[in-house]
């Protein structure tokens, strides 16, 4: 009995060991697309989602010709996203708009993005159903693919046109400048003049009542607050301490820019197509994030942008360094750059260590 009790423990010994090895030894398929009968939707250049993460192979199918003029019609208008965003697979809290005035090659912009704050006072008046902004002629999406944080960040286009009042009455601010049809320089100089970018009514507790407090928070100071999605709330030493992982993406955030925009033609080596090369000149201000209450820094997003069918591109695999790329959001938002490890294609380049997006993809095919 002795040794049966031996040799059967002995025996579950063994097979634990094998399973644990055999479990450390499998490794996990990245198919390039789930259903046979969508491949190629999924393997798409034009897919706007973490498909682009296992197809870094992707290229142009359906190529022709994209002008600037073609392209500053698609970018003028009002651009939102509530709640369309990921970082490292969870979701973030998001209420932004993206105020876009282009004309012809040249324009400028203002986004304000406001996370975890609660409430959705910039996207909110363009999807009521009362809401007096006339609605885009065709549907549009613009989405960023960042692979390496898992980063998803996608944009609905909810007018074609550029109604100043409505980033006045969105901020509750009395922007005089705004409703006078001014530019969005002066309509941006205003913002910071009142003090848009000063402090921020902080969620401090949700449930029958929602509690606020008015702060103006930096990254690292240890202001924040962040309610969790199961109503926990914790803070931002906590979260640090690792209290509560993943709870970073629940604090509260507001950053903004203001950008001058320049579409240049570009016709690339091997591609006998045009496409547009798109840079972003920007002043960022923000609470929450690295930098000073008051303070502004300035910064550089651009890459090279193609026609896939109906679809606009910028890729990886088709623009190796020439992809879409930021000098500062990476870093004042807390992620770290160190990105060229990851992103093969640019090994060898003078590519600075930036946020890079894998894939940017305005429109559909």
């Amino acid at each position: 009995m002795k040794k049966s009790s031996c040799f059967a423990l002995l025996a579950s010994l063994f097979l634990s060991v094998v399973a644990t090895v055999t479990a450390q030894d499998v490794v996990r398929p990245e198919p390039k697309f789930d259903r046979d009968q969508f491949e190629r939707a999924a393997t798409s250049v034009a897919r706007p989602d973490f498909l682009a993460c296992r197809n870094t192979d992707a290229k142009i199918t359906r190529p022709s010709d994209l002008s600037i003029e073609e392209f500053s019609r698609m970018l003028h208008g009002v651009w939102i996203n509530q709640n369309r965003r990921t970082v490292h697979g969870l979701p973030v809290e998001t209420d932004a708009a993206f105020y876009i005035d282009m004309r012809g090659g040249s324009g400028s912009a203002i986004l304000i993005d406001r996370n975890n704050m609660g409430d959705f006072p910039l996207s909110r008046p363009f999807l009521i159903s009362t809401n007096r902004y006339r609605k885009n002629a065709r549907p549009l999406s613009m989405t960023f693919v960042n692979c390496t944080y898992q980063f998803l960040d996608q944009y609905i286009k909810v007018s074609d046109e550029v109604p100043r009042d409505a980033l006045a009455s969105s901020t509750s601010l009395s922007l005089r400048r705004a409703r006078g049809g001014g530019s969005l320089r002066e309509v941006w100089d205003q913002l910071v003049g009142a003090g848009y970018f000063n402090s921020f009514d902080m969620v401090t507790a949700k449930g029958a009542r929602v509690s606020r407090r008015k702060v103006s928070p930096v990254q690292g100071d240890g202001l924040r607050v962040a309610v969790l999605p199961d109503g926990t709330t914790t803070d931002e030493k906590r979260i640090a301490s690792g209290m509560e992982p993943g709870g970073e993406y629940s604090l509260p955030m507001l950053t903004g820019a203001l950008f001058q925009i320049t579409l240049t033609e570009v016709r690339s080596a091997g591609q006998n197509y045009k496409g547009v090369q798109m840079r972003w000149d920007g002043e960022y201000r923000g609470l929450g994030i690295d930098i000073p209450l008051g303070k502004s820094v300035q910064g550089v997003e651009q890459g090279e942008f193609l026609k896939e069918g109906n679809a606009v591109i910028s890729a990886i695999s088709v623009s190796g360094s020439r992809v879409w790329t930021t000098s500062e959001c990476g870093d004042k938002n807390g992620l770290n750059a160190a990105e060229t490890v990851s992103n093969p294609a640019l090994s060898g380049t003078n590519l600075k260590p930036t946020l890079i997006f894998d894939r940017v993809v305005i429109g559909t095919p």
